[in-house]
Order: structure tokens, then sequence, then C-alpha cells
């Protein structure tokens, strides 16, 4: 699902790509870099939901529960939180 949600931007970027570009390397490079991001994020946010006593099974909608907690614990976290939303509202709306 993550991989497809650029394949338009993929498009626009294969247009203007040089010719001699070595394309398996570069689906390998976006591949290893979508699934090291996914990773990280889950790292990141299931010590929160472990130390909240929150449930681990929400699915998609835990974003919404664990961030805004850890996001008010946190210096600036009213910039950061902001910040965030509203680039997974850019996500979204893209």
């Amino acid at each position: 699902f993550t991989l497809g949600v650029g394949m338009g931007v993929g498009i626009s970027y294969g247009a203007y790509a040089p010719r001699r570009l070595p394309v398996g390397r570069s689906v390998m490079a976006v591949a290893v870099f979508d699934t090291g991001v996914s990773l990280l994020v889950g790292i990141a946010i299931f010590p929160i939901v472990f130390a909240n006593n929150m449930e681990p099974s929400m699915g998609p909608g835990l974003m919404f529960v664990s961030l805004p907690y850890a996001f008010g614990n946190i210096m600036f976290g009213d910039l950061f939180g902001t910040l965030f939303f509203g680039l997974v509202l850019l996500a979204a709306l893209g």
C-alpha cells in the first residue's frame, strides 16, 4: 500500500530521469527506504502504546490515540503535533 501512494510522483520522476538510470537499483532503494521508515515508526509508536496500557490492535486509528499523548509529553509537543498531523492531512489529500 505505501509504495502505491506515490505512483503519480514516480511517473513524473521517471519522465525527467536520465536514460542511463539504473532502474532496478532505484526501485530497490525506494522499497528499502519505505520498509525502513515503516519499521522505525513501529519501533517509536509501540513503546508508547504499551507504556500507557493501550490496545495495540486498534489499527491505523492508533496513531490518533497514542501520538497526541506522546506529543503532549515532550518539549514543543504542540508544534511537532501540529506539523505531524498537518503532514498526515496533506498525505491523505495527495
